[in-house]
């Protein structure tokens, strides 16, 4: 099954994404890309409530906090 980008779609905003993060690193602003870490797993939708892109479950909130943790804690 098709998991949705972060525009909701499964091929939305993919560009425009890229172009973005592309634009985001250029100016040397850190970033952390979310929707890949998601990715990783097996069920990225069991984050969000109902299966719908939106806020996120508190697993979800776990997994951002562990990575912003992460991040702080290695730059």
């Amino acid at each position: 099954t098709e998991v949705p980008d972060a525009c909701g779609s499964e091929s939305g905003c993919s560009k425009v994404k890229q172009e973005v993060l592309s634009i985001i690193t250029g100016l040397s602003i850190n970033v952390i890309d979310i929707d890949a870490v998601f990715r990783t797993y097996e069920d990225p939708l069991s984050f969000f409530p109902f299966r719908l892109l939106g806020h996120y479950t508190p697993e979800g909130y776990e997994v951002v906090t562990r990575e912003i943790v992460n991040y702080v804690e290695n730059h």
